[in-house]
């Protein structure tokens, strides 16, 4: 019941904002995706919980798996991504082209890659690329469908592993290791993560996981045998910072 008062309480908040909402409930189109999308803000709840991961770690309070997944693959469903995909592969383009990398020569794996954009960019500077998503929407012919807790490639793989998709996990060990797994020996692991809670905006609706700081995530992804070679700040698509490991054996 509280759950739902919540929930009543920020919608009313939202209506209020923009009248136009009330649209939905005469729209027999809109009103059906409406309540698709109460019934998953239901079923998934508003309630953080302390991370396996350990205390500086957060994680959304799911009462399954199954919700997990109905979750994060409701998420390419609402938004509209045309303007994204634009800027952000421009940004990440030129940003791998600032990189020392010989892009033709390697292949690419982009974790929870939605409707492809960083695919994109990454097949822009030459690399063989494909992405790997829950949910990646009818007929993309740059990203496939897989869950990066269980990636269905094999293992050694993969020459780098490339994802802006961290606070998206259910289980960060576990997606850490499937990374380890599919990557070479000398391979590369971009990450481009969002702030910590204690650094920038509280999760949002969307987000599954969090962290007090990025030096949190850092540390916690070198103990996955991962050793940070380069920290540079970015802009878009939004503030933050992209991460560069390599495997700590390689080192």
């Amino acid at each position: 019941m509280r759950e739902l008062l919540s929930i009543a309480c920020e919608e009313l908040k939202a209506t209020v904002l923009d009248p136009m909402r009330v649209r939905n409930l005469f729209n027999k189109q809109r009103r059906k995706a409406y309540y698709s999308w109460l019934k998953v803000r239901r079923r998934i709840g508003a309630t953080w919980a302390e991370s396996r991961e350990g205390d500086t770690f957060q994680q959304r309070v799911y009462r399954s798996y199954e919700d997990y997944l109905m979750h994060q693959k409701d998420k390419v469903k609402r938004l509209d991504l045309n303007d994204y995909d634009v800027k952000f592969r421009t940004a990440l383009r030129e940003r791998l082209e600032n990189m020392d990398v010989d892009w033709p020569s390697k292949n690419v794996l982009c974790l929870a890659a939605r409707i492809g954009t960083e695919v994109k960019a990454f097949l822009d500077v030459g690399a063989f690329a494909v992405g790997l998503d829950l949910n990646p929407g009818e007929e993309n012919k740059y990203v496939v469908f897989g869950d990066f807790h269980n990636i269905q490639f094999p293992d050694n793989s993969v020459d780098v592993v490339y994802t802006n998709s961290l606070d998206h996990v259910f289980e960060l060990g576990k997606v850490l290791g499937e990374v380890q797994r599919v990557l070479r020996s000398e391979g590369c692991f971009i990450v481009e993560p969002a702030w910590g809670r204690e650094e920038g905006p509280e999760p949002q609706y969307w987000e599954s996981y969090s962290w007090a700081h990025i030096d949190d995530l850092v540390s916690h992804i070198e103990k996955h045998s991962f050793a940070l070679r380069q920290k540079t700040s970015i802009a878009v698509p939004h503030a933050s910072v992209q991460l560069c490991f390599t495997c700590a054996a390689s080192s």
